[in-house]
């Protein structure tokens, strides 16, 4: 569930597809009718698109709808939405958490293929750059790392980390980051 910037739209799952419902009216608009999946909701900071991970095509990725019509201030009244991938096809990916100032979108994401994805846990933390559509691994320790979630000033994000590759029972950790904004998007 995510509640949008204004306070005037909550996104839900049902299903298995993205629902946005208006506080104020009894209004609920389908966002998604896919025979696949969606989860992990988050607005963007204007409230214009709404972020989710999806089942496309046997794997998971990172995609947003946005309003298209500028006249539109809300999903639910919409004419016009429009979806888009934001991560690689093939990739899987998960929990996207839009940054407080709007401009990145943290997510985890497995980026293997055949019997390494198969028998691997290996999943990191990526910030993906919404200006220059570029992604950033932040996270290298190797093991299970998840739900990541951005500190009030976007300064730091912190997300749960299972050291060993391989072992999804292995001891959670939680680590938190100091994010240089500086070097972010050399990478």
């Amino acid at each position: 569930m995510a509640i949008s910037p204004e306070g005037k739209e909550i996104a839900i799952t049902a299903r298995g597809d993205v629902f946005v419902t208006s506080i104020d009216y009894k209004t609920t608009r389908r966002i998604t009718n896919t025979p696949e999946q969606e989860r992990g909701l988050t607005f963007s900071k204007d409230g214009r698109t709404l972020y989710y991970a999806a089942e496309r095509n046997g794997h998971w990725g990172i995609w947003g709808t946005s309003l298209v019509d500028k006249e539109d201030k809300m999903f639910t009244y919409a004419v016009k939405l429009e979806e888009k991938l934001i991560t690689k096809e093939g990739e899987t990916c998960f929990q996207p958490q839009v940054s407080p100032d709007g401009k990145y979108i943290a997510y985890s994401c497995r980026k293997l293929t055949g019997k390494k994805y198969a028998f691997s846990t290996n999943t990191e933390i990526y910030i993906y750059n919404v200006e220059n559509a570029k992604a950033t691994k932040i996270s290298t320790a190797g093991g299970y790392d998840t739900d990541p979630v951005w500190s009030p000033d976007g300064g730091k994000i912190c997300w749960v980390s299972m050291e060993r590759d391989g072992y999804e029972a292995d001891k959670q950790r939680l680590i938190v980051a100091d994010l240089n904004w500086n070097t972010m998007d050399e990478n």
